[in-house]
């Protein structure tokens, strides 16, 4: 059986309005949305992924896995591998092991979650039939309560689905609900739907705009500004009004609030037919001439006396050196010493 978000819209509301945590199990609804709440950060990854607010997985994890964030939301198999158990090979794109964002999100376009309401539109009927329709439709054929939505809450007595898919009449959930950790979540944060708290906004009074003062200050300067260039301004009632006749049948009024916040106001209105004079300006003051002063020369001074400097001697040239003459001596060779044949050579040197 399944039913559609638009049938069942009044419903959710009114018992999410009517709802009242009981019992042990409903007070420690706000221990486990402190504990979903610190883990934020991935929830918002998710969120990111999918469009669905960051509190809507915050609660489908912790009825779904316990909070735990080392197996796969589809089936609680470990992240290290793709999922073996129904539905298996999942996630079918990227490699193991994966980030639990990756997987969660996976899971939840898998189920089609992401699908219910475009993002931003979210809120309790859509938060109560994401997490029926994550959960099944048994509860809901049985006529019973949804333990996964209101366990620990006024709306819910008896009667549990087990792990093994078969209805316990007598068993009793022992798990905070979704929706009852879903609303202590949105007393911690705000935010778990995607919704940003109302803000007060002041009433504009009659007549007045509520644009920024920076914007309106901007604004009234650049009024001045084209009212300084194109025409003559005036001051009336606190108003700043021009008027300019740049062309002789239209004529710009701009005109801005002095100190209120007030948007610049631009207004095309016939002008007259002659165009508006502009007042003369005071002529121009006579040129004074410039006084130039007169500098008398000043005389250089007198150079101061120069240190006299020895004039360098002439260096006297020596005559070329005179050719070196060697004497020779003639050498005396002694006569060796024959007795046989010396009377013979002395005899023959005598004769000579």
């Amino acid at each position: 059986m399944s039913s559609t978000l638009q049938s069942l819209r009044q419903e959710y509301e009114r018992m999410y309005e009517a709802m009242a945590p009981s019992g042990p199990v409903g007070g420690a609804a706000k221990k486990v949305a402190k504990r979903l709440l610190a883990n934020k950060f991935q929830y918002v990854l998710a969120s990111g992924a999918t469009g669905i607010p960051w509190g809507v997985i915050a609660v489908i994890h912790e009825r779904k896995c316990g909070g735990r964030f080392d197996v796969h939301l589809h089936n609680n198999d470990p992240l290290s591998d793709r999922t073996r158990t129904y539905p298996a090979f999942r996630p079918r794109f990227g490699e193991p092991p994966f980030e639990w964002w990756e997987s969660a999100s996976d899971a939840l376009r898998y189920d089609e979650i992401d699908d219910i309401a475009s993002r931003g539109d979210w809120g309790i009927a859509e938060a109560c039939y994401a997490i029926e329709k994550w959960s099944g439709w048994g509860y809901r054929t049985m006529s019973i309560q949804n333990a996964y939505l209101w366990s620990g809450s006024n709306h819910y007595q008896i009667g549990f689905f087990g792990v093994d898919g078969h209805l316990d009449r007598n068993a009793v959930d022992r798990a905070p609900g979704a929706m009852v950790v879903l609303a202590r979540l949105l007393e911690l944060s705000p935010d778990a739907l995607g919704q940003k708290p109302p803000e007060t906004v002041s009433k504009p009074s009659k007549g007045r705009s509520t644009m920024p003062e920076e914007s309106a200050t901007i604004a009234r300067v650049a009024a001045l500004g084209v009212a300084l260039l194109f025409g003559a301004f005036a001051v009336a009632g606190g108003h700043l009004a021009t008027r300019t006749s740049i062309k002789p049948a239209t004529a710009v009024v701009l005109a801005a609030a002095p100190a209120a916040p007030v948007a610049p106001v631009i207004e095309v209105v016939p002008a007259p037919e002659a165009n508006v004079k502009l007042p003369e300006l005071p002529p121009a003051p006579e040129a004074v001439p410039a006084i130039v002063p007169v500098v008398a020369p000043v005389a250089p001074s007198a150079p101061e006396a120069s240190v006299a400097t020895k004039t360098p001697t002439a260096v006297k040239k020596r005559p070329f050196p005179r050719k070196l003459v060697v004497k020779s001596r003639p050498v005396q060779v002694e006569k060796p010493a024959d007795p046989v044949t010396g009377d013979m050579v002395r005899s023959a040197l005598g004769g000579l």
